[in-house]
């Protein structure tokens, strides 16, 4: 795996794992809402390509290492801040 390869995986990773909190959890929903569920996680991940494809072809390297890593950072801050609420709420 060359760098590349090991960047793209992994802000596919971190940007899937975003995704997903913002999609709440799938286990919630019922039969009936799982066509609603389906559509959506086909949209974000649709979204997700085509920002990926769109990164690749107009950044240079250090930018989207700078896009990412304030990205990882404030996925972070947030679900430290969401565990801090809960575990005091």
């Amino acid at each position: 795996m060359n760098r590349k390869e090991f960047f793209e995986a992994s802000a596919k990773a971190g940007l899937g794992c975003c995704a997903l909190a913002l999609l709440g959890s799938a286990g919630e929903a019922t039969a009936a809402d799982a066509p609603a569920v389906d559509s959506e996680k086909q949209f974000v991940k649709n979204w997700m390509e085509d920002l990926f494809a769109a990164l690749d072809t107009e950044l240079d390297e250090a930018t989207k290492v700078k896009v990412m890593a304030g990205c990882g950072v404030s996925a972070s801050s947030r679900r430290v801040s969401s565990a801090l609420q809960s575990r005091s709420g």
